[in-house]
């Protein structure tokens, strides 16, 4: 297991923990959704809360860890990559695979940082007396996860564009 693969697996850990160091402090129902200036429109169970907070931290986990090793048993002719028969000729195959596993699992990484943190700012809001989300920090962190899947992605295809 490679540096970014233990990485997805702490974070998910420590989100897991964090989300059970919060749940006695919320009450019956929580504010689960908010409208552009930040104000709650819409609230869950506390059990349908934290419920959905468990699934938004696992998924991107089993996502970014699952489907690199799930591509490992496709046949090639169901893999769409640029230059698939340079890439995955069975002499290049288990290192193209691995490469793809590392960068899929810093998108993980990357996916679970946003996910961590817009938790922490709800789990904020629902514990202020106003149940307000902070609307600046919100787009600041999206704009630096917009930007984190840009350089992702470019980085993806320039690994897959040349061959040779």
């Amino acid at each position: 297991m490679r540096t970014a693969q233990v990485v997805v697996i702490v974070l998910i850990a420590a989100a897991l923990i964090e989300l059970a160091c919060y749940y006695p402090l919320i009450g019956a129902t929580a504010a689960s959704h908010f409208d552009i200036g930040g104000e709650p429109n819409a609230h869950q169970t506390k059990a349908a809360f934290f419920a959905s907070w468990i699934l938004a931290v696992v998924l991107p986990g089993v996502v970014a860890l699952g489907i690199p090793s799930v591509l490992g048993h496709v046949p090639v002719e169901f893999i769409n990559l640029p230059n698939k028969q340079y890439w995955l000729a069975p002499q290049r195959r288990a290192q193209t695979l691995h490469d793809f596993a590392q960068h899929f699992a810093w998108f993980g990484v990357g996916s679970l940082g946003l996910v961590i943190v817009v938790m922490n700012l709800v789990m904020h809001a629902n514990l202020s007396a106003s149940q307000s989300i902070n609307q600046h920090c919100f787009g600041v962190l999206f704009a630096l996860y917009l930007v984190f899947v840009g350089w992702w992605l470019v980085r993806t295809f320039a690994m897959f564009r040349m061959s040779g």
